[in-house]
């Protein structure tokens, strides 16, 4: 187990991942702006897609205190993972219909890279969730 001083102060495990997240995508789109303005925005909305679809998956597991049975806590985080697939799906028609010309290496790879970074984020923070080991 890391030591506590290595932890943000008043950081949860999941705003740890979207910082993360909101990181590598203001990373990726700075990067590829001074190569091409199209790549740097469809880079920033393929990033900002996992973001948004990763904080509605948090809210729908996080909003309760984790008391309830077993079975209703699964369905919750499947539930969960399903509306994330839906978030994603919406938002990724949204921003093929709206945008005019996408840059689709850029969205796909930061797309790719929030994801790996979210994983790599939660994994550093898997000690810092909270247990009922008392209870």
């Amino acid at each position: 187990m890391r030591d506590t001083a290595t932890k943000a102060p008043g950081f949860s495990p999941l705003k740890n991942v979207l910082a993360a997240q909101l990181a590598v995508t203001l990373a990726v789109s700075l990067g590829l702006i001074v190569l091409d303005r199209h790549a740097a925005y469809s880079a920033a909305t393929g990033g900002l897609i996992n973001v948004v679809s990763t904080t509605y998956a948090g809210w729908r597991i996080f909003r309760f205190d984790g008391r309830g049975s077993p079975d209703r806590e699964l369905f919750n985080m499947y539930r969960a993972e399903v509306g994330k697939l839906v978030v994603i799906g919406g938002l990724c028609a949204v921003a093929f219909a709206v945008m005019e010309s996408i840059h689709i290496g850029a969205f796909i790879g930061a797309f790719s890279a929030t994801l790996i970074a979210g994983l790599v984020a939660a994994a550093w923070h898997a000690d810092d969730v909270p247990t009922n080991a008392g209870k």
